[in-house]
């Protein structure tokens, strides 16, 4: 290994010296294309691939198939008490183009959405981990009963739970006979927990309406295509400002060369760039769910309940390296920090408050 690396040093050593000497024009132009081209190819090719593949997954029939069977695990057809649910927040918004828009059920996950399409939860997997109760929405056949224990809150489950408790209490209310205080109080606790977790559903939903009604997908795809271009006109802005040097042949070659760094360092910055625009679309499809203080409490208490179980398990901030972790996994998230978005939820219920006593 060491012979090997000495004869690539005295290579690159008589190559070098031999260029500067000579000073042939052809390489030059030559190697400064190649370095060009090897740059792009790092810096760009990540995103334009990632942009094409997104194309493909989202406006064609095969991708879409591909997507539906490989990315979310599969698919379940809605309940029509489902369908109903989710058809009902989108005219509540007035989604553009509702008609259009397809709803399927997850085998596995949470809600999220493609073009034209929006994909609802099949039910949350509860797992006890250190004495944490940690909610995962994606299940997987490989999980440890011991560990993990399974219930069913799909919409269509908390549906038929909110019908037979409303059936209950009314039997309860209109008969006649001594009423068990308890029963009356705890059904109406465990409707309260229901309507909690469809309003959250319902939230959810709307949100993710708000990426179709916003064409998000296509903004993004676009995005993420132009991200590493953008850096690119970005990191020419020095070069702008100061006076250029002498174009030598040595300095051509050199400059060449550091093409290839340059491209490793545009990539995070792009990463960046790309990251905190999906967060800002984010933010746009909170904004766009409906000015309903029970559905932005359900959406609140989620937020918060899940900034909790993500602080749990991040690394303590007692050193700089794990401070810089945990910026760097908020900074390159594709979504914004939960806490965040619950305080803007917060805003938002006091904002209806202050209206309706105005």
């Amino acid at each position: 290994m060491k012979k090997q690396t000495k004869k690539l040093i005295l290579f690159f050593t008589i190559l070098a010296s031999t260029y500067s000497t000579t000073k042939p024009v052809a390489f030059k132009k030559a190697f400064s294309k190649a370095m060009t081209c090897a740059h792009w190819a790092i810096s760009a090719g990540p995103f334009v691939g990632s942009s094409l593949g997104n194309i493909y997954y989202h406006y064609t029939k095969k991708g879409r198939e591909m997507r539906d069977n490989l990315i979310t695990g599969g698919i379940d057809e809605p309940t029509q008490q489902e369908k109903e649910f989710c058809y009902k927040q989108l005219d509540i918004l007035d989604v553009n183009d509702k008609d259009n828009i397809s709803i399927k059920r997850l085998k596995d996950g949470n809600f999220f959405s493609a073009q034209k399409t929006i994909y609802i939860k099949s039910g949350n997997i509860i797992t006890k981990l250190n004495d944490l109760e940690i909610e995962k929405f994606a299940a997987s056949n490989s999980l440890n009963s011991n560990l993990y224990k399974f219930k069913d809150d799909s919409i269509d489950a908390l549906l038929n739970q909110k019908k037979k408790l409303q059936e209950l209490l009314n039997k309860e209310n209109n008969n006649p006979k001594p009423k068990s205080f308890f029963s009356l109080d705890f059904k109406k606790i465990d409707l309260e927990k229901v309507d909690q977790k469809l309003n959250e559903c319902a939230g959810f939903i709307q949100h993710e309406a708000g990426h179709i009604h916003l064409n998000h997908i296509p903004k993004g795809i676009a995005t993420c295509f132009s991200a590493p271009f953008i850096t690119h006109a970005i990191s020419k802005i020095p070069s702008l400002i100061r006076k250029k040097p002498n174009k030598t042949y040595q300095y051509s070659i050199i400059k060449s060369l550091l093409k290839i760094p340059s491209a490793f360092i545009k990539i995070p910055v792009s990463l960046y760039l790309l990251r905190q625009y999906e967060q800002n679309q984010e933010y746009q499809a909170d904004d766009f769910i409906q000015d309903d203080p029970k559905i932005l409490r359900a959406m609140a208490k989620f937020s918060k309940k899940h900034h909790e179980i993500t602080e749990r398990l991040k690394p303590n901030n007692n050193n700089y390296e794990n401070r810089f972790i945990n910026w760097l996994n908020e900074a390159l998230s594709a979504h914004p920090s939960s806490l965040k978005r619950a305080q803007r939820f917060e805003k938002r219920i006091e904002k209806i408050e202050e209206r309706e006593t105005n």
